[in-house]
């Protein structure tokens, strides 16, 4: 339908009331549905935080509304020993441990304390075995750690090294699993195609403990872990493991007069998991260019009540325009929030290249003259209750259905295109 710079206003009893009625009876008995089974609706996003195996002490501060959080470390590989000259074979490091805790639970605005083992020093040339990856852990307040993989040891150094050793499975701790690395293999001297500098042991995965160190290749990643270095076969320096996390690096092998020096292991990793729900929030906007995206950094928006801009917008936030500063709102990039409520005094404008998206819902409860210029896609509803809505543009009340209850639905100077079905109620 045409919407003319004339106003369409309530209230009229129309056909379009019964569908009205229909569809929100629908979706009401099917959210009773969802609450008695014990469900309800989706309001939070899962972000994962992982160090990315790189050696370091961090800290994490809980966000707002999060109160537990999945923790999971590995620790790091070991290095391969280095080797003497001609006879020299040096034994793999051991790869580094695992260990989870599902549920821990967490204070929002607390800090917590993170550790990433180092990766295990290679084993210098000569008789010098492999230095032992360094423990990855999480901790509370305290501090005092409360997860922790231990990392493997190092492989021993010399003519026919040692291969590194992982550390009890009891050494590592964690509320719902442990899994220990893959011990390093020991070199075996002598000619090519008998001797080796020993591979490294793979570290422990998410749901098993790791590989043994080869005597020919690297030893494999298992399930959520990272590979052993690969075995030292043709004389060289020893392998460092492909990638992460917490593989033990290969020792050294030497068939002439050269000396040679292990693989470092790859230092560990921790990964924490939690879900951050979604907020409530009203519009502040910053004065300079006001923009409603969900640009990261983009602080706009009161999430607490105290008319201070603290938070940015995540899609399926619940937003609220209800205040009477800065009401020229430029979206900035596509917008999917739960719903939309505009109970303004002020006379708020909606212009730029983004668009209100999703299954959003949009309520006009306010006394002030919403000008809406954005082309919009979302499909829950639009409710103009009180107030004037005007059309800046076609198509910008999204897909759904249209509720006309008591306000004012008009164009701006310009005749514009309505293709929702309409529903003018009392």
């Amino acid at each position: 339908m045409k919407i003319n710079p004339q106003l369409l206003r309530a209230p009229y009893s129309t056909l379009a009331a019964v569908r009205l009625f229909h569809r929100v009876s629908a979706g009401f008995l099917a959210l009773c549905a969802l609450l008695l089974a014990g469900g309800q609706p989706a309001r939070a996003v899962v972000n994962i935080i992982s160090t990315n195996s790189v050696a370091g002490s961090y800290t994490w501060v809980c966000p707002a509304g999060v109160t537990a959080v999945q923790v999971e470390c590995w620790g790091a590989g070991g290095g391969g020993g280095g080797c003497v000259a001609t006879t020299g074979a040096a034994g793999g490091g051991a790869g580094g441990a695992y260990a989870r805790t599902n549920v821990y639970a967490v204070t929002p605005g607390n800090t917590y304390y993170i550790q990433v083992g180092a990766a295990g020093a290679l084993g210098a040339a000569g008789n010098n075995p492999g230095g032992a990856g360094g423990d990855s852990w999480f901790s509370n307040t305290t501090p005092a750690v409360v997860v922790l993989a231990k990392g493997g040891n190092g492989g021993g150094g010399g003519s026919a090294g040692s291969g590194g050793t992982t550390n009890a499975q009891s050494a590592s701790f964690g509320g719902d699993a442990v899994y220990y690395g893959g011990p390093g293999l020991a070199g075996v001297s002598g000619a090519v195609g008998i001797g080796y500098g020993g591979g490294g042991g793979s570290s422990a995965g998410n749901s098993s403990k790791g590989n043994t160190g080869l005597s020919s290749g690297a030893a494999a990643a298992v399930a959520g872990g990272g590979p052993g270095g690969a075995a030292t076969t043709a004389g060289g320096v020893g392998k460092v493991p492909a990638s992460g996390p917490g593989g033990g690096g290969s020792g050294a092998y030497s068939t002439g007069g050269l000396t040679r020096a292990g693989g470092a292991g790859w230092a560990g990793q921790v990964i924490l998991t939690y879900t951050i729900p979604f907020n409530t929030l009203s519009w502040i906007g910053d004065g300079v260019n006001n923009r409603w995206s969900t640009n990261s950094g983009n602080i706009v928006w009161d999430s607490n009540s105290d008319s201070t801009a603290d938070t940015d917008f995540v899609n399926g936030d619940i937003v609220t325009f209800s205040g009477s500063s800065n009401p020229n709102v430029s979206l900035e990039t596509r917008v999917a929030p739960t719903s939309v409520t505009l109970s303004s005094t002020a006379n708020y404008t909606f212009s730029g290249a983004g668009w209100i998206s999703g299954s959003a819902a949009l309520t006009e409860s306010g006394t002030g003259l919403v000008t809406m210029g954005t082309t919009n896609d979302y499909s829950g509803g639009t409710t103009i209750s009180t107030g004037r809505l005007r059309l800046a543009n076609d198509n910008v009340l999204g897909t759904g259905l249209v509720t006309l209850s008591g306000g004012a639905l008009s164009a701006d100077t310009t005749a514009r295109t309505l293709t929702n079905a309409l529903a003018i109620t009392a």
